[in-house]
């Protein structure tokens, strides 16, 4: 009689803000990237279905599942025409793996969020309630401005050792976007004005990747996203008759829609044990945003952005380690 053994690992890991990522696109997928900031070549842990697919055939055969949480409490300021206005949000985003290794196969599939700001709420307006106190003149009392965005990504794949030194991956993704905006406030001649639209858009990608392990010591992995089209329809029902007039100045009219496309990725990283318990592992993501459709913003974007990355890893033992890590992210 055969016997099968199967391992199950949940992980509820929370963590402190760190941010990767492009003009668009998002990287900090899970507790453990926080941790160390580089997870290009990662291959100890169900995340790695999002930072490198192919490495998950390095885990021992089993079940694995991971949902992280991360809390983000910080204060977002920006500054127009001398005056500072601070958000202070206060945000949980969940990410969710899962991993089914057997021999020379694996199954994987993540839940994360790939694109989009989070959530911003101004009590005291921003830098648009001031443009449009601006443009119309007079003064706007108690401004208030809201704004929400996510791209929910749900990827699945396979992959399969190639080769003692090489394994391959292969996944589909769905992208969902949800985006929220809300300006008010009470005008000095016009009175009140409320200008709010909501915009959803939906689309298809793929992820391909290759793990290169040609010793104990050194591990490379490669990961490639496709870009999603995305079509952002929009709905600005509830705002004013003059709010709807101020969202036409900026390019929002109800039932019309504009491409926002999230963008492909080129994402590299090396883990090197240099010690017997010490690992380096530098990380380097691309961001193909010039070859992305924005619509009338693509203009603005001068080229591709891209991060750099390196982290240390200390293994205390077998079941704890010590990270730590730098990082830079360039946006054009």
């Amino acid at each position: 009689m055969m016997r099968r053994w199967f391992l199950a690992v949940l992980i509820l890991g929370t963590t402190v803000p760190a941010f990767g990522g492009g003009i668009d696109n998002k990287q900090n997928f899970s507790a453990a990237y926080v941790g160390s900031l580089s997870r290009n070549a990662a291959t100890d842990g169900a995340d790695a279905a999002a930072y490198n697919p192919a490495g998950l055939m390095q885990l021992k055969n089993g079940t694995y599942l991971e949902v992280d949480l991360q809390p983000f409490t910080f204060d977002y300021d920006h500054e127009f025409n001398g005056e500072t206005q601070t958000a202070s949000p206060n945000l949980i985003a969940p990410m969710a793996f899962g991993v089914h290794k057997r021999e020379k196969w694996a199954v994987w599939g993540a839940f994360t969020i790939n694109g989009g700001g989070g959530e911003t709420e101004y009590e005291h307006g921003n830098i648009i309630t001031q443009t449009v106190e601006n443009r119309l003149g007079g003064t706007i009392s108690q401004p208030y401005a809201y704004a929400k965005s996510y791209d929910y990504t749900f990827t699945a794949g396979v992959s399969y050792d190639f080769h003692p030194m090489v394994s391959v991956a292969a996944g589909a993704r769905y992208v969902i976007t949800d985006k929220e905006v809300e300006l008010h406030g009470t005008h000095s001649g016009l009175g009140y004005i409320l200008a709010k639209y909501e915009q959803e858009a939906d689309g298809f990608g793929g992820v391909i990747g290759i793990d290169i392990h040609p010793s104990d010591k050194l591990n490379i992995g490669i990961r490639y996203e496709s870009k999603v089209k995305l079509d952002w329809d929009t709905d600005t029902g509830g705002s004013t008759p003059f709010g709807s007039v101020l969202l036409g100045q900026f390019g929002r009219v109800n039932g019309q829609s504009y491409a926002r496309d999230l963008p492909a990725v080129l994402a590299l990283g090396l883990e090197w044990k240099i010690l017997p318990k010490l690992t380096l592992k530098p990380s380097f993501t691309l961001y193909f945003e010039k070859d992305a459709d924005w619509d009338t913003q693509n203009d603005a974007v001068d080229g591709n952005s891209f991060d750099l990355a390196l982290a240390l890893q200390y293994d205390v033992n077998a079941d704890w380690s010590l990270t730590a890590g730098y990082f830079i992210s360039t946006w054009t």
